[in-house]
């Protein structure tokens, strides 16, 4: 879901933002856009972080008590590199190859498309969102991982606290965020700045993840399962916490650090009733295709924006004239299936062969299974 709505955010923008509104009397909503769900499906995928790597620790504790940073270090890193730097390399392929046809035809600056050293060094280390000019270069969606890096690196720290110290572990990451928060929202830091997605300033994204991920364990020991209808209402009223949020409601959650919290928290509560509800409420995820698409969700997201960018210049110089709705109709079907099959065949290549070692593995017809 989460990688859906950033496909969509970024397919729209790549579509000239094209604009879907709902009417209601005096009232305005967006559909699509920077005031929808489609822009923090990024968040999304911060609070899964924490979610999926706490789980495991708190559905058998001796896992925690024995937890061995070194392998984990070295899980996270066969997990995470390989498909990022193909990811890296498919993106700057046309770009190389643009730069050698033109050098070969003797034209000046023919490695002008190409990133600098500094900017493939600070990318190919995840360091690129500590800088303000390498924020967003190479692939936009890439500063994410630099992120997500961050919150792997403080990962181990937080487990040994939530060991000796329990919840108020997670309580005071929380806390020192929404301080950082505070303060950087006191001195106009703007969201887009480099202070304003530093680990710090996204933490209590990851303690969120971390503290759905307690309280589902906590929920599935005593194998109690939300009846359907409360499931349904839990989930609509999650949804709808989330979307108050949206920038269209203007001040009501306007102070940076009070916006993180409540979107943090409405996150995690979805989470907490997908996985705690009966099997109507939660057939949406976890049917075969769902959890197909959400097992090769990080090659879709790695490989998504550079090829929808490239579809989208292909069909602005080379297509017939269209409207903005129209050229957004054409990659949100044509498009995706495109996307889809590359992302298919990366994940294939780069992701998978290094998933042998895990605990469970996509085996097609049988879903997810145990590994040999």
């Amino acid at each position: 879901m989460a990688m859906l709505m950033v496909f969509v955010f970024h397919t729209w923008e790549f579509s000239n933002k094209p604009h879907f509104a709902i009417q209601f009397g005096s009232l305005s909503f967006e559909t699509i856009g920077n005031s929808t769900f489609g822009a923090h499906g990024v968040p999304v995928f911060m609070v899964l972080s924490g979610f999926c790597l706490f789980f495991p620790l708190c559905v058998e504790r001796r896992r925690m008590r024995d937890f061995n940073w070194r392998s984990y270090a070295a899980r996270r890193v066969r997990r995470m590199v390989p498909p990022y730097y193909a990811a890296i390399a498919y993106t700057l392929a046309p770009a190389v190859l643009v730069a050698i046809v033109r050098y070969a035809k003797g034209r000046e600056h023919a490695a002008s498309a190409l990133p600098s050293a500094f900017d493939l060094l600070v990318h190919l280390t995840f360091t690129h969102t500590l800088f303000e000019s390498t924020f967003f270069n190479i692939a936009g969606a890439f500063w994410s991982l630099g992120l997500e890096v961050q919150f792997y690196l403080t990962f181990p720290l937080i487990v040994w606290a939530f060991s000796r110290f329990g919840v108020r572990a997670l309580c005071a990451v929380a806390v020192v965020s929404f301080c950082y928060q505070a303060v950087t929202h006191s001195l106009g830091v703007g969201e887009a700045r480099v202070e304003a997605n530093f680990f710090m300033a996204r933490w209590t994204e990851f303690a969120a993840g971390m503290g759905t991920a307690l309280l589902v364990s906590k929920r599935l020991e005593q194998g109690v399962k939300t009846p359907t209808w409360q499931g349904v209402a839990l989930v609509l009223l999650g949804f709808s916490a989330f979307r108050l949020h949206m920038p269209d409601f203007g001040p009501l959650l306007s102070k940076a650090a009070l916006f993180e919290l409540h979107r943090s928290a409405t996150i995690g509560g979805l989470l907490y009733a997908v996985c705690t509800s009966t099997r109507p409420v939660t057939f949406l995820w976890s049917n075969r295709v769902s959890a197909g698409l959400g097992f090769m969700s990080y090659s879709f997201y790695l490989i998504h924006q550079p090829t929808m960018w490239y579809l989208s210049h292909f069909l602005t110089r080379f297509g017939p004239r269209m409207s903005d709705v129209s050229h957004f109709v054409i990659l949100m079907t044509v498009g995706f299936g495109i996307c889809l099959g590359i992302a298919y065949g990366f994940f294939l290549l780069f992701e998978k062969p290094f998933l042998k070692s895990w605990p469970l593995v996509w085996t097609g017809k049988k879903g997810l299974a145990p590994s040999e």
